[in-house]
């Protein structure tokens, strides 16, 4: 049972600002990727592949997961949540890490990025088997659906763990057995392993072709450099969301989670396409 702590005035004001900075990043985040999506599904003038939409479904459920006691109306209470909210929001956001890792990085953007890339090197069009593109939009899910459900058989089993930790500011609930944690950090670790491997193999491939490469593409767009240096730096802010589950410095761990499906929509939303059909102009 949860046992109130005195704070003082200035925490609780601290704790504010923190939770509206933490919801302000969810929001703009999550309302930003089904803006994307919105408009990927309705525009014909932006054409976007279903791992991409799949992305932006991604990033969706992340937000939606750590906002889920603002939508119940008790993100701003004192009270501690009931039950069954607390365990159903502490079981997605366990199992959020997982499905925006391998989703996100290990899927669309490596394993997808990879394939075309040496594609292009060899001059020729790179287009997956439906097979394999069903492969990349399910796996993420199935993974995501393991690790809920080990949260919720972990959370069933020792109810008095689940809670929101109010010294923390009570920003979403938790499991604090410590076993939902341990699963969901090994295996977003493999997959970021396995990324990080795949981005090094795309990277040495792309250094031994590079004379070919740019002969075939006299410049390459500084819009495409810099989304993929932000891609890069989202990246490295997914790996330290494993220790989210492994350290108790949650205070640090926050402002990552709340920056990552902010920094998604930005580095997505100032593409050409999708900017002309938001400002109703011509497609450049």
């Amino acid at each position: 049972m949860y046992i109130p702590v005195k704070r003082t005035l200035s925490d609780r004001h601290d704790d504010n600002v923190m939770l509206d900075v933490f919801l302000a990043f969810q929001f703009i985040g999550g309302i930003g990727n089904i803006a994307m999506l919105l408009t990927a599904i309705f525009s014909r003038r932006v054409i976007r592949h279903s791992t991409w939409l799949n992305f932006c479904v991604t990033w969706v459920i992340f937000s939606i997961s750590y906002t889920l006691l603002f939508f119940a109306g008790q993100q701003r209470s004192s009270l501690q949540t009931a039950y069954p909210l607390c365990l159903t929001q502490a079981s997605l956001i366990y199992g959020a890490p997982v499905l925006y890792v391998i989703c996100t990085i290990v899927c669309p953007w490596i394993a997808q990025v990879a394939l075309s890339a040496r594609a292009l090197i060899l001059f020729k069009i790179h287009k997956p088997s439906p097979y394999q593109t069903l492969l990349l939009l399910i796996v993420p899910y199935i993974l995501w659906f393991s690790a809920v459900i080990a949260a919720l058989v972990s959370g069933v089993k020792f109810p008095e763990t689940v809670s929101r930790n109010f010294d923390d500011g009570g920003l979403y609930c938790e499991i604090t057995t410590g076993i939902p944690g341990r699963i969901v950090a090994v295996l977003v670790g493999i997959a970021l392993v396995l990324a990080f491997t795949l981005e090094i193999m795309l990277g040495v491939t792309l250094r031994k072709n590079w004379a070919a490469f740019e002969g075939h593409h006299s410049k390459l767009p500084m819009s495409m450099i810099i989304r993929v240096a932000v891609f890069v730096g989202v990246s490295v802010l997914a790996f330290s969301t494993v220790f989210v589950f492994l350290s108790r410095q949650f205070s640090v761990s926050n402002v990552v989670l709340s920056l990552l499906p902010f920094f998604s929509f930005v580095t997505f939303a100032t593409q050409k396409d999708l900017l002309s059909v938001w400002t109703f102009r011509p497609h450049p």
